[in-house]
């Protein structure tokens, strides 16, 4: 069987799942790929490498992404934090 294959096949799963942001098929794609890794030669090790280029930058986008949501999400947060307690009139009533 061509060593290649379940490798080539395991990269192009984490690129699907990457490109869609799927972190938990991400995960087992990678695990996959890293335990072809350990059976492939060093030419397709070196291949593999190279195609994993295109699943780090998939991944820099994702994280840039959550990073925006995770910004957004307390930017609602802080302005729910202003309006949540209206301020309550002091009324002086010793006169």
């Amino acid at each position: 069987m061509n060593k290649r294959g379940p490798l080539l096949d395991a990269t192009r799963k984490a690129l699907r799942a990457a490109s869609i942001g799927d972190l938990a098929a991400l995960e087992t794609a990678l695990a996959l790929r890293r335990a072809a890794m350990e059976d492939a030669t060093v030419s397709e090790r070196v291949a593999a490498l190279k195609e994993g280029e295109s699943i780090r930058m998939l991944l820099k986008g994702i994280k840039r992404q959550i990073g925006d949501q995770y910004r957004r999400l307390q930017q609602i947060k802080t302005g729910l934090a202003r309006t949540e307690a209206p301020r309550v009139p002091r009324i002086d009533l010793r006169a």
